[in-house]
């Protein structure tokens, strides 16, 4: 399963964040679009329910929210 998130990480953070997912999702693909509006987060497959996602990014003061 892929997870879309909207964002609003932006390139001064965007590595910080990445690595954060990457400790708590190690065997998922993981990107941020920073050239689309949304600042879409992918993440595949995503193996924990999308909401922990959204909870771990706002915990850190960021803007997340899932896409349907």
């Amino acid at each position: 399963m892929i997870a879309v998130f909207k964002t609003d990480v932006h390139e001064a953070v965007r590595d910080t964040v990445l690595q954060l997912l990457r400790v708590h999702f190690p065997d998922s693909h993981i990107t941020i679009d920073l050239e689309d509006c949304d600042r879409v987060l992918r993440i595949a497959p995503c193996l924990q329910p999308e909401q922990q996602v959204e909870k771990l990014l706002t915990e850190q003061g960021h803007y997340c929210e899932i896409l349907k």
